[in-house]
């Protein structure tokens, strides 16, 4: 299901502020019980890089965020990299064209960031 290259808005509670694209690739392990895979991604101030898993129909992953070009965005603050983990549930059966993910800096609970994932090229 995640398998696809996805557009995505970066949003917060007050709005959104930046878009880009998102790759997700899928290794499977262990038959189709474990699916673990890379996300990659990006837009012309951050590329983003990290893996998640797909277990029980539940994605869970993390992800650096790293800062590159121009200004950065004052909503991920002043740091060159920033760590995001990700969590998901994913309803099994359902192939879904837009996905909303909740992504939170670690280490800072409550400091939440909102992804909205609308898929543009599903793979085979």
């Amino acid at each position: 299901m995640l398998e696809s290259l996805w557009s995505i808005e970066i949003m917060l509670p007050s709005g959104g502020f930046g878009v880009g694209v998102i790759l997700f690739v899928t290794r499977r392990v262990f038959g189709d019980f474990y699916r673990a895979g890379m996300v990659v991604g990006g837009d012309g101030r951050y590329y983003l890089a990290g893996t998640y898993a797909v277990e029980n129909d539940a994605m869970t992953g993390e992800m650096d965020f790293v800062h590159y070009a121009g200004e950065p965005y004052p909503a991920l603050g002043p740091e060159s990299t920033l760590r995001l983990a990700l969590r998901c549930k994913l309803e099994p059966g359902v192939t879904r064209d837009v996905i909303e993910m909740p992504a939170e800096p670690v280490g800072e609970p409550g400091r939440q960031l909102l992804f909205r994932l609308t898929r543009r090229v599903e793979f085979d």
